[in-house]
């Protein structure tokens, strides 16, 4: 089982003597089909040469903590989601390092430095990875010839192509999502995009015509939202999968606003019970239609009948998703 660990100081006490070490360090956000590929490559690496093996994140975006021009950049998966999934890899060592203007300034020579000395002698890198301060600056060649002048061998992880054509990264995820293409997004991640959070309560207006929903707080705010409008969707709860429709707006039809503040409800199908303060995580499927503004609650009840039918007939035909996240290690 993967031992989490937040500081070198941790990892070396869990470490004996004369231990070879091969790491990835990375972000990883959305731990997708790219990355999946590059962790499988250090499992391989691990087992080929009896080393431990190390997946070194950070607990913050970078542009996050350095802001810069580009602003933040939106996430693809809440922290709780990105370390579970990394867990569930099974690399010996799970290095969570807390992203701070003192770590921003370290040289990758620096950074690298502590780790040799406890055994690190190979990296695993994505094809375009350049970590450490000043790092943007170099070439890639430049960046590896300083790597291997460590006495480090770097094994470089090939782009993963999908279909031929499409590069698997996190900026071709987030294109996908805001043109409201999960059938891309999942083949791209893997796994059906997700949402988690705690169930609020809502103004029960889906109760009244029929249609209760799950409302979701969302638990990161930095969470990248996808397009708005009804979509089809799973719920997972208590261990169980669920059939749902979801909704991502702000409930013009009752609110009298396109413009007012957006939440998630999730209607889940031959459901019954009260899931009140409870955790969910909803997974998207497929992006049924746009959010509309009706004139009647009795109009949306007959548009939110169509999107039902349209929903169970692609469970018919689809089934449920997978969500073993273990098998997207195998």
């Amino acid at each position: 089982m993967t031992k989490v660990l937040h500081s070198i100081d941790e990892l070396k006490s869990e470490l004996g003597s004369n231990e070879q070490l091969v790491v990835s360090v990375g972000f990883f956000d959305g731990v997708h089909k790219g990355h999946q590929s590059l962790i499988k490559t250090l499992l391989q690496e691990a087992e080929k040469g009896n080393k431990r093996s190390v997946i070194i994140t950070m607990d913050e975006h970078p542009s996050r903590v350095l802001g810069g021009d580009g602003g933040q950049v939106p996430l693809l998966t809440s922290q709780a989601e990105r370390l579970r999934l990394l867990r569930a890899a099974g690399a010996d060592f799970l290095l969570v390092l807390t992203f701070d203007r003192a770590l921003s300034e370290m040289s990758a020579e620096q950074f690298l430095q502590p780790l040799i000395e406890l055994g690190l002698n190979e990296l695993v890198l994505g094809y375009d990875n350049r970590f450490g301060h000043n790092s943007q600056r170099l070439s890639q060649e430049e960046f590896d010839t300083q790597i291997r002048a460590m006495g480090l061998t770097l094994r470089r992880v090939k782009p993963f192509v999908i279909d031929g054509e499409v590069t698997v990264s996190s900026s071709a995820i987030r294109t996908a999502l805001a043109a409201g293409d999960f059938l891309a997004v999942e083949r791209l991640l893997g796994r059906p995009y997700s949402l988690e959070g705690e169930v609020a309560k809502g103004r029960q207006i889906g109760r009244s015509i029929g249609y209760p929903t799950a409302n979701l707080f969302l638990d990161d705010a930095e969470v990248l939202l996808p397009k708005t409008g009804v979509y089809i969707a799973e719920v997972m709860y208590g261990g169980e999968q669920y059939k749902a429709m979801g909704y991502l707006g702000s409930s013009p039809t009752v609110t009298g606003s396109m413009q007012g503040e957006q939440r998630f409800e999730a209607f889940l199908l031959d459901f019954k019970g009260d899931i009140y303060g409870e955790e969910i995580e909803v997974y998207l499927r497929l992006y049924l239609r746009g959010d509309i503004r009706f004139g009647t609650l009795e109009e949306l009840k007959q548009q939110l009948t169509q999107d039902e039918v349209r929903t169970r007939n692609f469970f018919k035909q689809q089934g449920l998703s997978d969500t073993n996240r273990t098998k997207l290690w195998n």
